[in-house]
């Protein structure tokens, strides 16, 4: 070998590939460190990394690619050109530029044919093709090598894990199965034979409880990272089903692993599944304190904390307890994240759940204050100044215990009290009772078993007490106060007892109108949100007959008469609107029944009142204030039930339900529109609404019209386009100088550059130039988004974020299509299920 030749192989190797190597091999490291298994899916058979944590190491990959380009330029004439290339692909590879990784693959496996390393190029010409969704190619890579006798047989293992990677990628587990044995028969690490066992265990899972119970037990045998040992056992203890794993065999698992001091943090799942084994065996009880033990024990894991609360949520709708639901469904929606399919659903039931139970509390407490303020004045302030005793009882409760918390703090240490004497025992003569802990515990012991835990107060050993009094004076809930006599002593304790206990006709009164408002309320609630008509029905009742007269009794009569209609109780529904028509003949409710098209056609004070409300409404929506809108709706179907806006109300509230909270909801609500005006404009656009929640119909109906307007260009040159509504631009303009900040530090080797242009009045757009095609205009895009720091500051909704192939961008910007394009942008771009 000539000095020429060695020079170049010394540097080549040393001073370039073997620095761009270990650079690679410390970034990979630290994203399969980084990376964080999920569980509740398919394991993937390699770990990649997810963009995010790919761009957070692209200047090290982008290091890797420099310096084997320095090599390729600088030492050609070296040994460790092919490497270099090589190097350079899974550099790409690891950065999601998969166009550029299979460039350098494909050129390393047709220049170097017949050497070594065209064979592992051929390996990560599939693993590039698979990531990148070109499974057609992917899978002919892998017959080609399977084709290929001379294929290395220190590779097939590898081969047959890419192509259960290529069949998981495209969910077809079953066929996945076969590889993954294959495997079995090779040489890989500990670590990776322990994930192709729990790979193939999540698989059986499904059909085969026998094998997949094999498949975790296999897992566990080659000692893999913690929590996959744990997920190991608890799938084992999941596969109860009475013959492979027997009830007694998952609770004595389940139990064991809550035995182990190292699963602490997974208790919450462990209750969870207990919980879970209990409801299949029909111990509901069980069941729900098993939940309720997961809830308590979860402090970091907030996925599986919603999973429990929701469970229990769920649990009790679902037998109508409506009130202890709303306190589940308020404790999910404090933790659930905004990805989880149940997101909107949750903080829609939390929301019209407890406006049922805020009427049921008013009427419970108006009740109680109304039967306080009937009491003879002697046996009232005999109550209240009980209460007012047990209240400073409880206070003196609490300064003691702070204080003595205070001395316990202040003790010696080595057992010492604060006067030098011993903690414990008996010796001494000056020991106190209280110091000796054990005799301290047993005497309490003693007093629990014979009188059970009481609080300290007078009189304790009354097991029950009255709480009326007390609970009014608590301050605990700050209902309305209906009454307050000026006269009273502001000084004197009782005064703010009395404040709340209507005693006056005044106050009298105006309590009964809250228990009527209530009534009123949940009748419309039971029947609108929760489709109980039976207790709609109940509420509707109780009303009409403990407070006859009652304002809205026209109303409430009409309501009823459609509650038992769709009760399919003609005769019931008559008799309520025949009391409607017969003691409110002058009402609106009446002459909707009797003379419909006089309400509809009528010009009136009362329509110019409702347009200008309707107007009001419509710029509510419009500024996505969906409560004021729904507060708008039900004060028109109120004052204007009959008037030819009504269909308009209800569409904006059928909407804003679902934009403020639950699309379920709005589902539902659309669906009444389309049965109740199915000749009416706005029945027509309900229904198209509900084709565009329909995923199938949403294809049908927009791939169309949008495949006219835009077409898909992937081969042409792309742009990523930010459109900032223009106010909120003018306060944000530094964004302009984060996204090219954030090109340097990402995409320093595309030299990408940032064009600001109007589009019309409405959006500053910020055009990135020019990525070279799809696929990498969608790598772009997504690390884009998932970049918190670009975007941040911006509003919701007055902003969108999509690519477009140069054309597309040039017709939407042309013809003034943004909201078209954008539509096209979900379907084509964001929806691959729809691509294909």
């Amino acid at each position: 070998m000539s000095f020429k030749k060695f020079y170049h192989n010394t540097t080549a190797h040393y001073n370039g590939y073997f620095n761009a190597l270990v650079k690679y091999e410390e970034a990979v490291q630290d994203i399969r460190r980084q990376h964080i298994d999920d569980f509740d899916g398919v394991l993937p058979v390699y770990v990649y990394g997810s963009p995010t944590a790919a761009a957070n190491f692209y200047p090290n990959f982008d290091e890797v690619i420099k310096k084997c380009s320095n090599v390729i330029q600088n030492h050609d004439i070296s040994n460790w050109i092919d490497d270099s290339f090589f190097l350079i692909g899974k550099a790409y590879f690891m950065k999601k530029e998969y166009f550029e990784a299979i460039e350098s693959f494909q050129y390393v496996y047709t220049r170097w044919k017949r050497e070594p390393i065209a064979d592992d190029a051929l390996l990560w010409l599939i693993r590039c093709y698979t990531a990148s969704g070109q499974y057609a190619k992917a899978q002919g890579g892998i017959d080609m090598a399977v084709s290929n006798k001379n294929f290395p047989k220190d590779k097939k293992g590898e081969l047959q894990a890419l192509r259960a990677e290529l069949l998981i990628t495209q969910g077809r587990y079953d066929q996945a199965i076969e590889p993954l044995q294959q495997t079995a028969q090779y040489t890989f690490s500990r670590q990776q034979q322990a994930r192709f066992h729990f790979i193939l265990g999540q698989i059986y899972m499904e059909n085969n409880p026998r094998m997949a119970g094999a498949q975790f037990r296999l897992t566990l045998k080659k000692k893999p990272y913690y929590e996959m040992q744990f997920q190991s056992r608890m799938n084992i203890a999941r596969l109860y089903d009475g013959k492979t794993v027997t009830a007694k065999q998952a609770r004595n698992q389940l139990n064991k692993l809550l035995k182990d001091e190292k699963n602490k943090d997974y208790f919450d799942e462990i209750y969870y599944e207990l919980a879970m084994l209990s409801f299949k065996d029909r111990q509901v009880a069980e069941g729900i304190d098993y939940l309720k033990r997961s809830t308590a024990s979860s402090k970091k894991n907030t996925k599986q904390k919603t999973k429990s609360y929701l469970t229990l949520a769920e649990h009790y709708f679902k037998k109508q307890d409506y009130a202890t639901a709303q306190l589940y469904y308020d404790s999910t929606a404090r933790v659930i994240a905004k990805e989880h399919p149940q997101y909107r659903e949750v903080q829609g039931k939390k929301d019209y759940l407890g406006d049922l139970v805020k009427n049921l509390q008013v009427i419970a407490e108006q009740d109680s204050l109304i039967a306080l303020g009937q009491m003879p004045e002697q046996a009232l302030f005999k109550l209240i100044d009980k209460a007012i005793k047990e209240e400073r009882k409880r206070k003196d409760q609490e300064r003691f215990d702070k204080e003595a918390g205070a001395m316990t703090n202040m003790q010696p240490q080595g057992g010492q009290r604060p006067d030098g004497g011993a903690a414990g025992g008996m010796g001494g003569g000056s020991e106190w009772y209280f110091y000796n802990q054990q005799t301290v515990g047993s005497g309490y012991g003693q007093f629990l078993q014979q009188w059970g835990n009481r609080e300290l107060a007078d009189d304790w050993r009354r097991s029950k007490k009255e709480k009326a009094v007390a609970d009014v004076g608590s301050g605990a809930d700050e209902g309305e106060v209906v009454d307050f006599d000026e006269n009273l002593d502001a000084s004197d304790p009782r005064s703010k007892y009395l404040a709340r206990i209507p005693r006056s006709d005044k106050a009298l009164a105006r309590s009964k109108e809250l228990i009527q408002e209530a009534l009123f309320n949940l009748g419309g609630l039971y029947r609108e949100k929760l489709d109980d008509y039976p207790r709609s029905i109940r509420y509707y009742e109780q009303l009409l007959e403990k407070y006859a007269g009652y304002a809205k009794e026209d109303e409430a009569l009409y309501r009823l008469g459609l509650v038992y209609e769709l009760e399919n109780k003609e005769e019931m529904k008559a008799a309520r609107h025949n009391r409607l028509i017969q003691e409110y003949p002058e009402s609106p409710f009446t002459k909707l029944l009797t003379h419909p098209e006089e309400l509809q056609t009528a010009e009136s004070e009362d329509d110019e009142a409702c347009e200008a409300l309707y107007k009001q409404t419509y710029a509510l929506f419009e500024k996505g204030k969906f409560k004021e809108v729904m507060q708008n709706a039900a004060t028109a179907d109120a004052s204007y039930p009959s008037n030819k806006l009504s269909p308009h109300f209800e569409f904006l509230n059928a909407m804003s339900t679902g934009r403020a909270s639950d699309s379920a909801a709005m589902k539902q609500a659309l669906q009444a529109l389309v049965g109740k005006y199915a000749e009416h404009e706005i029945g027509k656009l309900a229904q198209e609404m509900l084709d565009m929640m329909d995923p199938e119909k949403r294809a049908l109906a927009t791939g169309a019209a949008e495949a006219q307007l835009f077409k898909a260009i992937s081969a042409q040159p792309h742009y990523f386009v930010l459109a900032i509504d223009l106010r909120t631009y003018s306060q944000h303009k530094e964004v302009q100088l984060k996204l090219a900040n954030f090109n340097d530090a990402n995409f320093s080797n595309r030299r990408l550059r940032v064009t600001t242009m109007l589009y019309g009045k409405e959006y500053q757009l910020l055009v990135v130039r020019e990525l070279p095609d799809e696929r990498r205009a969608m790598e772009y895009y997504r690390v884009a988004t998932d970049n918190t720091s670009l975007l941040e500051g911006l509003p919701a909704g007055k902003f969108h974020t999509f690519i477009a192939a140069k054309d597309n961008y040039n017709d939407l910007y042309k013809n003034n299509q943004l909201q078209e394009y954008l539509s096209f942008h979900e379907q084509y771009y964001l929806n691959p299920k729809q691509k294909k």
